[in-house]
């Protein structure tokens, strides 16, 4: 029931709702620090080793995330706390997390695991 909480219904929740208050490509620019925030969580909470080059991608995407959402100008940019930019946050955490209890072995090959969540919701 925890990963199609997080998985199916959070999430999507989270992104729509940030979609109402933000753009697509914003949307998306955040959406594409997901994977790093998968990695750094892995090795937070599952103990899971980064590898020098994982650290590196890690902050290079951070680096540019910040870039394209600076437009190039990083000491020009000032972030503004906005209501799209939250929730969809919100979603790529709740991914993390759906991601993580995947990872922490449930014994359900993922396939049976994603059918049994979309007939559960």
């Amino acid at each position: 029931m925890l990963p199609a909480l997080f998985g199916l219904i959070a999430y999507n929740y989270l992104l729509y709702t940030a979609l109402k208050y933000t753009d697509a490509v914003n949307a998306s620019l955040i959406n594409a620090f997901n994977p790093a925030l998968i990695a750094v969580a892995a090795a937070i909470f599952l103990r899971q080793r980064m590898t020098p080059t994982a650290v590196t991608g890690v902050i290079v995407a951070l680096v540019g995330v910040l870039w394209v959402l600076c437009d190039g100008h990083p000491p020009r940019c000032c972030p503004k706390v906005r209501l799209g930019g939250v929730f969809m946050l919100g979603a790529i955490v709740v991914w993390t997390a759906y991601t993580l209890t995947g990872r922490s072995g449930t014994g359900i090959p993922p396939i049976t695991s994603t059918a049994l969540q979309a007939l559960y919701r």
